[in-house]
């Protein structure tokens, strides 16, 4: 017999609330509705069954009686709707966080045991994000020995890549490096960072010149290829990178500095890769005398700003 009880709290960012049935608290999610979208002081209908990961709690099932509408779920940006794939995965767990702009977050076994790191290149036909439970298989990181990260992961709430400033969506570049690691760190504003090689060894130096069709950033898995410095002796910097999850010359927009603009109407402009001139470098010059200081608007300098005198 279906239980009746009202919408407590529903955030259709997340996709996820819960239902007060007589003073205890029943979780929901968009999954299991069936018609309208549920909000706040709804009146539902719902089976109820106790929560895989923890049954002392509560979840509802073939939820009816929302007022909303659908397009609202899965974190609708710009009013985004989003179908999650039904997936195969061995395993079932519920998002314990997922960080969009870098593309990571971590997954609670339903079964109990070590939080499992998700990385959205392993992510199917949708995005998780918080509170979602997702079906997904398992196999041991190579990166970090003795953990578990997730493969095949279905069943997230939010649009894939839609975490991406202005909602880029990137695709990774499948490469053929012959190296593979995690990326350590990466200052889109700057253009380069380090890579942790898999196998162990020196961090390796990667600039966004090197990088092919997509820009990484913190937590990504890439494979490059690798070559001695010629600035530094005896360290090595990555060639050819792929598998970055951000949009190329997204992670620096906004970016003040590596911008140069000099004389009148910004002649010459000059990107991170150090040459002038490169991407359309300072092409508008606005202003009279003195500083522009004007900001570029990607890692190419495509817009140095300044006028008579300098811009940076």
């Amino acid at each position: 017999m279906a239980s009746m009880g009202t919408c407590k709290s529903f955030n259709g960012l997340k996709g996820w609330g819960f239902i007060d049935m007589g003073g205890t608290d029943v979780f929901i999610h968009i999954r299991d509705v069936t018609g309208l979208q549920p909000k706040q002081g709804d009146v539902l209908s719902f089976d109820v069954e106790a929560r895989a990961q923890d049954p002392s709690k509560y979840q509802a099932k073939n939820i009816s009686g929302g007022t909303a509408p659908r397009e609202q779920e899965g974190g609708g940006m710009m009013g985004v709707s989003v179908t999650p794939v039904q997936g195969t995965g061995a395993y079932e767990g519920t998002v314990k966080s997922f960080n969009p702009m870098k593309g990571f977050g971590f997954i609670g076994l339903s079964g109990g045991g070590d939080d499992v790191f998700c990385h959205v290149k392993d992510c199917v036909g949708t995005q998780p994000q918080q509170g979602d439970i997702v079906k997904f298989d398992v196999e041991a990181s190579q990166n970090n020995p003795g953990k578990m990260q997730a493969k095949n992961v279905t069943g997230g709430t939010a649009a894939l890549g839609q975490g991406g400033m202005m909602g880029g969506q990137v695709t990774p570049v499948q490469g053929t490096g012959a190296y593979e690691g995690t990326v350590k760190s990466f200052n889109g504003m700057k253009g380069f960072g380090f890579i942790a090689l898999s196998g162990g060894g020196d961090d390796v130096f990667v600039h966004v010149k090197e990088c092919v069709g997509s820009m990484p950033q913190q937590g990504d898995i890439v494979k490059l290829d690798v070559e001695p410095s010629q600035s530094k002796p005896g360290q090595m910097q990555a060639k050819n990178v792929t598998g970055g999850s951000a949009p190329p010359g997204m992670s620096g927009m906004g970016g003040m500095g590596g911008i140069m603009g000099k004389g009148m109407m910004g002649g010459k402009g000059m990107s991170p890769y150090g040459s002038y001139g490169a991407m359309m470098g300072g092409m508008m010059g606005m202003g009279g005398m003195g500083k522009g200081g004007m900001m570029g608007m990607s890692p190419y300098g495509m817009m140095g700003m300044g006028g008579m005198g300098k811009g940076w």
